[in-house]
């Protein structure tokens, strides 16, 4: 997910779903793109997935 702020620049974030637990994760950097956010946060949830796996 993406969010703008004032500035018009957009911020990232990530759901992950564990059973009934959901766990949303906010990022600091900003983006000038929607597309660039979603590539952060895609790449975040990954890191944090491969990290709880091993």
């Amino acid at each position: 997910m993406t969010r703008s702020n004032d500035s018009g620049r957009y911020t990232a974030l990530v759901s992950i779903r564990n059973g009934n637990h959901d766990r949303v994760f906010r990022f600091t950097p900003q983006f000038s793109s929607t597309e660039d956010a979603v590539a952060y946060a895609i790449g975040e949830a990954h890191l944090w997935l491969r990290q709880r796996a091993a």
